[in-house]
């Protein structure tokens, strides 16, 4: 008996989520325990030819993957859950990062694999969840920018963004 519908979604979205991390050069991993969080997005570096270390820079992030989701104007429109929401919305430091998978919506299927190609269809958008919980206890409606498409460009930028929070907090010593 194959899974269900629901873990289809979830798997493609890993799938796709893992290869754009892997093709900007970074890692990515589950945390454990389960805290709310799906996977932790590491920055690495070349130390020399055959050695890289990380770069101390990362963000977390939360996988949602979804037919329920609709284009209004620039902007991706969809409904989170409350609490997933305020997980990201409650750091205390670092970025929390929604990870939409758009799966198509007219009824195609997602994946299509020829000797060429392997494509996976719509697409993923990231989302920014600023440091201000909701306080709606079933859903909040976020508008995703559609520029914000999760690729390499992404990765690298969000990974940039950290470094450049970390650094903005901090007091020069006179």
């Amino acid at each position: 008996m194959p899974i269900p519908p629901n873990l289809v979604k979830q798997e493609l979205h890993f799938a796709y989520f893992r290869a754009v991390v892997a093709d900007a050069g970074a890692t990515a991993a589950p945390p454990t325990p389960d805290i709310g969080i799906d996977f932790v997005v590491s920055g690495a570096r070349i130390r020399n030819e055959t050695k890289f270390a990380p770069t101390g820079l990362s963000f977390l992030c939360q996988l949602k993957s979804t037919t329920d989701w609709k284009i209004s104007g620039d902007h991706v429109v969809y409904v989170v859950d409350a609490d997933a929401y305020n997980k990201l919305a409650e750091l205390k430091k670092g970025l929390g990062i929604l990870i939409l998978y758009a799966l198509p919506t007219d009824g195609t299927e997602p994946l299509s694999v020829t000797e060429e190609m392997l494509r996976l269809r719509k697409c993923c958008y990231w989302y920014r969840i600023p440091r201000a919980p909701t306080t709606k206890t079933s859903s909040k409606t976020i508008y995703i920018p559609r520029s914000q498409v999760f690729d390499r460009h992404a990765v690298t930028h969000l990974l940039d963004t950290d470094r450049l929070d970390a650094y903005s907090g901090q007091v020069e010593a006179k």
